[in-house]
């Protein structure tokens, strides 16, 4: 049983392919000039850490 589920609040963006590189806006990557997008939430599960997965349409 999961007693204590926190997720992250702050939107976080990232770059496609340079994982690494994580911003508190939107903007480009300073590596490759690519746009960033959204990084995916985190779930933090009893002092685990996982991610959510999301369906490709």
């Amino acid at each position: 049983m999961i007693d204590h589920v926190v997720q992250n609040e702050r939107l976080l963006y990232t770059c496609p392919i340079h994982p690494e590189v994580v911003m508190d806006r939107p903007g480009i990557c300073p590596e490759c000039g690519m746009q960033l997008v959204p990084k995916e939430p985190e779930i933090r599960i009893a002092g685990e850490s996982m991610t959510i997965l999301k369906r490709q349409k």
